[in-house]
């Protein structure tokens, strides 16, 4: 029985010489992943690969800070497999894109064999490969080798969505509103990101 993705999933993210990894191979766990860490050791690349692999537009610019150690010669990849759900539009592409099957740990091509063990969970590799002229190539592997474009109104239709730097520091920098008849506690520290905020208040 296959099963029906409800929302679109990463099962495997694997990157390649981007910003500051060399290599990455993550399987998200069910449910919400927390990604931890201290300063500069990869959490917004991985964030970023995410970002970039289902990016609603096409970058027009490629940053040579966005390849490992600004070597652009070598290029970067960035992999996704992921299962869809019917409403994505997988299936409704002009060219067709082919499923793998997903064995709990990698994908792999699907057998027409009578006798082949069937897994229940159809998926597809997505792809973004920084070239060495700066440039990105959006493609949708295929389990014979080959592959397609992946094509930005399917990488809408996936519908990433994120918030973005601004909007993060804004909700966690929110003092929370004070109750009927209290008052804000004295002395309250303020940090950098909001001190513009501060003295404006001040002024």
């Amino acid at each position: 029985m296959t099963i029906e993705p409800i929302a679109p999933t990463i099962l495997r993210l694997t990157i390649e010489r981007f910003r500051c990894i060399k290599s990455l191979q993550w399987l998200p766990a069910k449910g919400v992943n927390m990604i931890v860490g201290g300063g500069d050791v990869g959490k917004t690349a991985i964030l970023d690969a995410i970002g970039l692999i289902l990016s609603p537009t096409n970058p027009s610019v490629v940053p040579d800070t966005d390849y490992y150690l600004r070597e652009d010669k070598e290029g970067f990849a960035i992999e996704a497999v992921v299962s869809l759900p019917a409403a994505s539009g997988i299936n409704q592409l002009i060219k067709p894109s082919w499923p793998w099957d997903w064995n709990g740990a990698e994908p792999v091509t699907p057998s027409i064999a009578e006798d082949a063990v069937g897994h229940d969970r159809p998926v597809y590799r997505l792809r973004v490969r920084g070239t060495d002229e700066l440039e990105l190539a959006y493609e949708i592997v295929q389990p014979d080798g080959n592959t397609e474009a992946l094509r930005i109104a399917l990488r809408r239709q996936i519908g990433l969505v994120r918030l973005s730097g601004d909007d993060r520091n804004d909700r966690q920098n929110r003092p929370p509103l004070p109750s009927s008849g209290s008052s804000p506690r004295p002395g309250r520290r303020h940090n950098k990101s909001c001190g513009s905020a501060c003295r404006r208040r001040k002024s």
